[in-house]
């Protein structure tokens, strides 16, 4: 009898562990350094393409549609835009540097087109777009320029210079010789400081990439380190 009680208890015992680490585990998932931050990459970079789509097949006028208040007000007209479709034909591959989230209101992502090899910045683009539901895509294609210098900071990193007050605010993200992507990350003591995520520089040469948002709108620009 002693005996079928200690094989009970444990397997009473394993069992309960079993839980308490299935638990754990399933917890720690939802709590990792995972990033679960919501993500409009994918749909940015769609509309970006559907713009060039457009611009490309000369549909100008559906062109015109997607864009924002502010882009119809500095052409002015339909046939003041034509002349900046017919620049932004070239073909080239969409990668979002920066975003603004939002619920409620539209989210805005800031973009960049590039090609070749080594690669090359073609042009930018600032997206609007609902979070969570399609619809009502827009798009500025030529947003206002950031003025970005960067010099090394020991073998891992970069030290940014940028218009003042723009830094802190600023998003990076770089490409390099082989058209690899990825998002340096900043230093929390330094913001004026972005490391490399492999803790050494990419292939080079790199295209450093940022943007930021003010009052006035996004600016995006980009620097050869």
């Amino acid at each position: 009898m002693a005996k079928r009680w200690w094989v009970a208890a444990v397997v009473v015992l394993v069992t309960a562990v079993g839980t308490t680490v299935a638990v754990l585990t399933r917890d720690s998932g939802v709590a990792c350094g995972c990033d679960i931050r919501p993500d409009i990459r994918p749909a940015a970079e769609q509309t970006a393409r559907r713009f060039d789509d457009l611009a490309r097949a000369g549909d100008v006028e559906a062109a015109w549609a997607m864009l924002t208040d502010g882009a119809r007000a500095r052409y002015g007209s339909v046939a003041g835009f034509r002349p900046v479709a017919a620049r932004l034909k070239a073909a080239g591959v969409w990668l979002q540097v920066a975003d603004d989230i939002n619920f409620g209101t539209p989210s805005e992502a800031a973009l960049v087109k590039h090609g070749g090899s080594p690669p090359r910045v073609l042009s930018t683009m600032v997206v609007q777009l609902w979070y969570g539901r399609g619809g009502g895509e827009r798009v500025d294609p030529e947003p206002a320029a950031l003025d970005i210098r960067a010099v090394p900071d020991g073998d891992d990193g970069l030290r940014i210079d940028t218009p003042p007050g723009a830094v802190k605010a600023a998003q990076f993200a770089y490409l390099d010789a082989t058209g690899a992507y990825a998002y340096p990350y900043r230093e929390q003591e330094s913001p004026t400081i972005v490391r490399w995520p492999e803790r050494s520089p990419p292939p080079g040469p790199v295209l450093l990439l940022g943007a930021d948002r003010t009052a006035s709108g996004w600016r995006v620009g980009v620097t050869t380190v």
